[in-house]
């Protein structure tokens, strides 16, 4: 068994390298982050579903992409660590690396309650125009999955 784990991790990890020596070189990493960026709609419940882990335990890093996706605030965002995300993004040569030092909680409509981390520049933003348990449109980018599912960070609500 441990055979195995550790020749999926090789495999994983390969892949990654390869794919992070790639998308460094494409002037469309930044377009991820940018206003320019096309985000993807989602079923937030769906994702939830289908964006687990390869090997249970383990979190699988994800080339980043926009998404948005409709959930209820469930809380305000927190000042939190965030080191696991910031060697996702290194993992995957996002630069210049964003500043997302917060988390909330968001609720889909099936009552899937999840952590999102959220970008510095958008704390102010959502604290002044947004209520606790009143939905919103949340757009931002998923970066890893682990045990909980999906891990994304927000950049806006509309």
């Amino acid at each position: 068994m441990r055979l195995l784990i550790l020749f999926w991790s090789v495999i994983v990890m390969s892949s990654l390298a390869t794919f992070a020596a790639e998308t460094k070189t494409q002037d469309s990493v930044l377009s991820v982050f940018g206003e320019g960026g096309k985000f993807t709609s989602i079923n937030l419940d769906r994702f939830i579903e289908k964006q687990r882990p390869l090997m249970p335990g383990t979190k699988t890093i994800v080339a980043p992409h926009n998404v948005e996706f409709t959930a209820t605030l469930k809380s305000n965002p927190e000042k939190v660590k965030v080191s696991y995300l910031y060697m996702a993004l290194s993992t995957m040569n996002v630069d210049p690396m964003p500043k997302a030092n917060y988390r909330m909680f968001v609720e889909s409509q099936e009552g899937n309650i999840i952590p999102v981390y959220v970008e510095d520049a958008s704390v102010k933003m959502i604290d002044q125009k947004t209520t606790l348990d009143q939905a919103f449109t949340f757009k931002g980018y998923h970066v890893y999955n682990y045990s909980k599912g999906p891990a994304m960070v927000i950049t806006g609500i509309k």
